[in-house]
């Protein structure tokens, strides 16, 4: 009766790791007016949820999902993390972390204002206009754009527009780091492999 008459929607199942696939995936979705908000699959990925191929690149801790970047470009001319640097990819980040010189610098570029509640804001009729933000993992570029990595609030007033990046200061020896939270995930789909010590990423749907 249990399974009858309880509220809940399922069961999680937590096996032994022989019968077990250990594996598991996020897809955010950024349209934020429809009603399906994502997806976590224990076990594998949805293929309906990403385009072409797996990007794969591995671990380089066992501590956390942390992975190498080998470069962030924003536009065509300003390069940070040559030569490479760490990066974590974390589900429980809104926004995307970075060093605070190389965030301040791109908050410099794209005219970014530092408002009196922390955030930085942008004017929200030159998101189309804001350069692309790339990413170098594993030799590929994922790319963002101005309205990918920009958070506009709207109400019956006025809009707000602010941007998508925060300063995080990790000293050595764990850092500086990157930390690659939910702007970016909603974007490229990501599958966690901890068989294989490695994160896959796709272009989501």
């Amino acid at each position: 009766m249990t399974f009858v008459t309880a509220k809940y929607d399922g069961v999680f199942g937590l096996g032994f790791k022989e019968t077990a696939k250990p594996i598991f995936s996020f897809y955010i979705n950024p349209r934020i007016d429809d009603s399906f908000g994502g997806e976590v699959i224990f076990g594998g990925s949805d293929r309906k949820l990403y385009k072409g191929d797996f990007t794969y690149t591995p671990l380089t801790s066992k501590s956390h999902w942390q992975f190498r970047l080998e470069v962030v470009a924003v536009g065509t001319h300003k390069y940070f993390c040559e030569g490479g640097c760490d990066a974590i990819a974390d589900t429980g980040s809104t926004l995307i972390g970075g060093p605070v010189g190389e965030v301040a610098e791109i908050h410099r570029i794209i005219e970014a204002k530092l408002t009196q509640s922390g955030r930085y804001e942008v004017d929200c009729k030159k998101i189309n206009h804001l350069p692309k933000i790339r990413f170098n993992i594993a030799g590929r570029m994922f790319e963002l754009d101005g309205r990918d990595y920009i958070l506009e609030y709207k109400n019956a007033n006025e809009r707000t527009c602010f941007t998508g990046f925060m300063a995080v200061d990790i000293p050595p020896p764990f850092g500086p780091l990157w930390i690659i939270g939910d702007i970016f995930i909603a974007k490229f789909y990501m599958e966690f492999d901890m068989e294989n010590m490695r994160i896959g990423f796709a272009e989501a749907q």
